[in-house]
């Protein structure tokens, strides 16, 4: 809340700006609003600060300096290489969204294996009964009426079919006829004879889709005729009836007569309309099942684009940590690819909560495979692992597969000072370390670092901080806040900026180093007064050693 309780409501704060090009930028931002830029007064959309305006810049503050907590090394890394990764990190989440469709896809024809085998079993009891049928000649008497009832039951499926296909046709027409005849409406300004000849080719496409909307329309006649046909023929149906049902009463008496009470002629075509019925319903969960083959081919392509990705990423971070690593011989980020088997774990023991499935069973699968895509292409083998609990696994791993799949395992870092991870180092020896490789990094315009000293000596911040600092100033801003004098003295700052709070405002004084009005500053806020200031002085005069 401290921006907020600074500002206030409706508070403004302006920032000038500098490029490497020498345009001059004013930045103006509104509390709790988006901020605006204006060159030379004028309001410029679309221009991002992180990019045109500044390079990289880079923030630490004191927690960032001593931090050594859990995924720090990550941290730190995101930092320095963040921005480098936007272009990658948004094909690997288009690549993510391909994924997860195609998964949606597959979950959809999911039972198509269980669905078929109940078609099968339904079909296979229908014809058994039907034999009994067959031995007392109910077939061939009643063939005209199960004819007809086939037949009626055709009409039914081709003009259903052609409904379906039409209302496809139409979405087809009503998708692309106002975009394609806009694509037409075109000047060029320079290359007019061009463009009339490549929009007469243009035009034949236009024509071609014509085409397709006469064919839409025409569709539309057919289907009206089909359907006064099948009309026609459910007419030509009913006024059988009679005979139909003639039929059925001799038919039941002679069967009665013969001792065939149980068996009864109506149950006979409700038996054969079901034999029918389950052969195109397996037919086309055949044909579904082709197509899941194919996405269940696609799915693993796209997994193995997705892992590419993934890799590339990693391959931009390495090659950019070779860079930070070449300029030290004292500290070094070492990395590797999907390194981070606690994560794996944890995230893999989040999604089987509650399947009693033991963390010590799910730490081998980790150790086993590289991430939840190499389970997904061996799960016979990942099943073998788990004994008894294996269907139980495979239920999870199903019902949560999007979420699974594009689950990215995270990389691992490790930074190494002098030989030793840095997290085993002193708190001093962290900052330090800290301090010095993110000072070197040379491609950052602007480095905003908050109170650096807390955790590092006086002899530290003169020979490490203050004189790297002096080295890159001339090509590198820095902006510290700080309480340690050595900072804007030794470091020779172009600018200081003294703070006092009272009566709920913020006084500010800010001048060169050389402004004596600074330099009393610095010298009552920082060093303790004029009088602290020569105590100490005096005091070191005492301490020099003396020539014998």
């Amino acid at each position: 809340n401290l921006i907020d309780h600074v500002l206030g409501s409706g508070g403004k704060v302006t920032v000038h700006a500098v490029d490497s090009r020498g345009q001059r930028y004013e930045i103006r931002r509104i509390n709790k609003e988006m901020p605006d830029v204006y060159i030379d007064g004028i309001l410029q959309l679309g221009i991002s600060i992180r990019e045109t305006i500044l390079h990289k810049p880079i923030y630490f503050g004191q927690k960032d300096l001593s931090a050594t907590g859990e995924g720090f090394e990550k941290d730190l890394v995101e930092k320095l290489v963040g921005e480098i990764l936007s272009e990658i990190r948004s094909r690997i989440e288009m690549q993510r969204q391909k994924v997860s469709e195609l998964v949606s896809q597959l979950k959809k024809l999911s039972n198509t294996e269980e669905k078929k085998k109940e078609y099968e079993d339904k079909k296979r009891d229908a014809e058994f009964r039907l034999e009994f049928y067959k031995k007392h000649g109910v077939e061939e008497r009643l063939q005209k009426q199960v004819d007809f009832d086939a037949d009626s039951r055709k009409c039914t499926n081709v003009i259903s079919f052609v409904q379906s296909y039409l209302a496809d046709l139409d979405g087809f027409v009503s998708q692309y006829e106002d975009d394609l005849a806009n694509q037409r409406i075109y000047t060029s300004k320079q290359n007019k004879d061009f463009f009339d000849e490549f929009f007469a080719v243009y035009d034949k496409l236009i024509t071609s889709f014509g085409q397709i909307k006469n064919a839409l329309s025409e569709g539309n006649v057919v289907l009206t005729q089909l359907k006064e046909k099948a009309s026609d023929f459910e007419k030509l149906k009913e006024s059988l009836k009679e005979e139909f049902a003639e039929i059925e009463r001799k038919l039941s008496e002679q069967l009665r007569q013969s001792g065939a009470q149980a068996i009864r002629p109506d149950e006979f075509r409700q038996l054969r309309k079901t034999v029918e019925q389950t052969s195109q319903l397996i037919r086309a969960l055949d044909k579904q099942e082709s197509v899941r083959n194919n996405l269940q081919q696609e799915l693993l392509k796209e997994l193995a684009k997705l892992n590419d990705l993934w890799r590339e990423e990693y391959k931009a971070i390495h090659a950019e940590l070779d860079k930070v690593n070449s300029s030290h011989s004292s500290l070094e980020i070492k990395a590797e690819f999907k390194g981070d088997k606690t994560a794996f774990l944890t995230f893999m023991r989040d999604i089987y909560r509650g399947s009693r499935i033991r963390e010590a069973t799910l730490s081998h699968l980790v150790d086993e495979f590289s991430d939840f895509g190499a389970i997904y292409k061996e799960l016979s083998k990942a099943k073998g692992l788990l004994g008894n609990s294996a269907q139980v696994f495979k239920k999870y791993f199903i019902d949560n597969l999007s979420a699974l799949l594009t689950w990215q395992p995270p990389n691992r870092f490790v930074i190494e000072y002098r030989g030793k991870e840095l997290k085993h180092h002193s708190l001093g020896q962290r900052a330090s370390a800290l301090i010095l490789f993110v000072l070197s990094q040379q491609e950052n315009d602007v480095f905003i670092i908050d109170q650096p000293e807390d955790d590092l000596d006086n002899q530290t911040i003169y020979e490490d901080v203050i004189k790297l600092i002096r080295t890159l100033k001339h090509k590198t801003q820095f902006i510290f806040a700080t309480h340690n004098a050595n900072f804007p003295v030794l470091g020779d700052a172009e600018q200081v900026i003294s703070c006092s709070y009272s009566d709920e405002a913020i006084q500010v004084l800010s001048g060169s180093i050389d402004c004596p009005k600074m330099q009393q500053e610095i010298v009552d806020i920082m060093e303790g007064g004029e009088e602290a200031f020569e105590q100490r002085k005096r005091r070191y005069e005492i301490w020099k050693p003396q020539n014998s």
